[in-house]
């Protein structure tokens, strides 16, 4: 890869496995540079299989990252794979069209759980309606809905979405 983003860190900052090790060293590493005045990035990245086995000292770590000065990427292909320890201590979530209706249902139940099952329909339809179409959800209070980077206004008590302006050619 020309330019490639990574090469200036060190090799003992990436971690090929997500197990003891890597928990144990992220907890003294970031308290080290918290300590130090430093900020630390963490990216797990294709660890859904052992999310749930590390998932109380990831809980901890979600918990404690603003004293840690520590932002942490979790990255997923399968949201009901992520614990739900997890899910509920995001900051924010970026989501692609689901691939099955388990998994459609948890986007509904635990981040728009204040549509219908009709508007929520509607609304899946409308958000994810050619490939590579995202939803972002930044879960601050009130929560904020993003489609491809556009904020979403809801309206009324039936909560409708507000269609998206047709881009011209």
């Amino acid at each position: 890869m020309k330019d490639d983003p990574y090469e200036s860190i060190p090799d003992n900052q990436i971690y090929e496995e997500f197990d003891d090790r890597f928990m144990s060293d992220m907890n003294e590493i970031t308290l080290e540079n918290s300590e130090a005045g430093l900020d630390s990035c963490i990216i797990i990245d294709d660890a859904c299989n052992k999310l749930k086995r590390y998932e109380n000292a990831l809980a901890n770590l979600i918990l404690t990252h603003r004293h840690r000065k520590t932002t942490i990427f979790v990255l997923c292909q399968d949201v009901c794979q992520c614990p739900l320890s997890i899910r509920s201590n995001a900051t924010c979530c970026w989501f692609f069209a689901q691939s099955n209706q388990k998994r459609m249902e948890l986007l509904r139940t635990e981040f728009m759980s204040f549509m219908t099952l009709d508007e929520y329909k509607q609304f899946y339809n409308w958000c994810f309606k050619k490939k590579g179409d995202n939803l972002f959800i930044k879960f601050s209070l009130p929560y904020t809905y993003y489609k491809n980077f556009k904020k979403i206004e809801f309206e009324g008590l039936e909560n409708s979405v507000t269609p998206e302006r047709e881009e011209c050619a």
